[in-house]
């Protein structure tokens, strides 16, 4: 079952491992709301991080690196149709 909107980058979540959650990490540690290293596994000093940015971004925290927090950090540039 593939989300074709999700693809270059899907959902991030703990557990998940990979050059996606080293770009994660490396974006939140930019933006001071991670500290930990950038060793491309998804524990959770990174969720808590995700639920930081999560919070200063006016999301609803659940610590899930989706598609609105991805896009917020510069990570998915999502194509909108012009109205």
């Amino acid at each position: 079952m593939s989300n074709s909107m999700n693809e270059l980058m899907p959902n991030l979540y703990v557990g998940c491992t990979g050059t996606d959650v080293e770009k994660l990490q490396q974006k939140l540690q930019e933006l001071d709301f991670y500290s930990g290293q950038i060793d491309g596994l998804f524990g959770q000093e990174v969720e808590q991080a995700v639920i930081d940015f999560e919070d200063s971004q006016g999301f609803a925290p659940d610590g899930v690196a989706g598609v609105f927090v991805l896009e917020s950090l510069g990570l998915l540039k999502i194509e909108r149709d012009p109205e």
